[in-house]
């Protein structure tokens, strides 16, 4: 998202909402909730009007989920938005996250083996080859993947 002063803008997201005050931010939702990563100037994030972090700055990045808020620190823009690029960039991810992240780039839904899922996975992918991704990511940890026709891929 760019700022843009003649028109505030704002996310609404599972409750929260994410409130341009002079910025690039973007927001991703993921299987732990809900990330905003400020890319450039600054972020407010509210529910039901009380503010539930402090206002976010360049390199902040957080996640937001009904339980518990939790600051994951400062990231790098080149890699947060790796994807405007076309490339999903993780480091000791778990393959759980990694495929959910990847799963909005599949036509095949992506179904991980539960003993699977909390593996890390660190790496750049093509968004451009999800399949091609997600079967680099199982190789990395010794898994493999079954694609059945065009629905479904299965890590295992």
């Amino acid at each position: 998202m760019r700022h843009d002063e003649r028109n505030p803008f704002s996310v609404i997201a599972h409750g929260f909402d994410i409130q341009d005050v002079g910025t690039e931010f973007d927001v991703l939702q993921r299987s732990d909730g809900i990330r905003v990563f400020v890319s450039q100037g600054a972020v407010d994030v509210s529910r039901h009007g009380e503010a539930v972090t402090p206002t976010l700055h360049v390199g902040d990045e957080v996640i937001l989920s009904d339980d518990k808020s939790r600051a994951l620190g400062t990231d790098v823009p080149d890699i947060a938005l790796a994807w405007t690029s076309g490339r999903l960039v993780v480091e000791n991810t778990s393959l759980a996250a990694f495929s959910d992240q990847l799963q909005r780039y599949s036509r095949r839904k992506i179904v991980v083996a539960r003993m699977l899922r909390p593996r890390p996975i660190s790496g750049t992918f093509p968004l451009t080859d999800p399949d091609g991704a997600l079967t680099t990511a199982a190789a990395s940890i010794g898994a493999h993947v079954i694609f059945l026709g065009p629905w479904l891929s299965i890590v295992h």
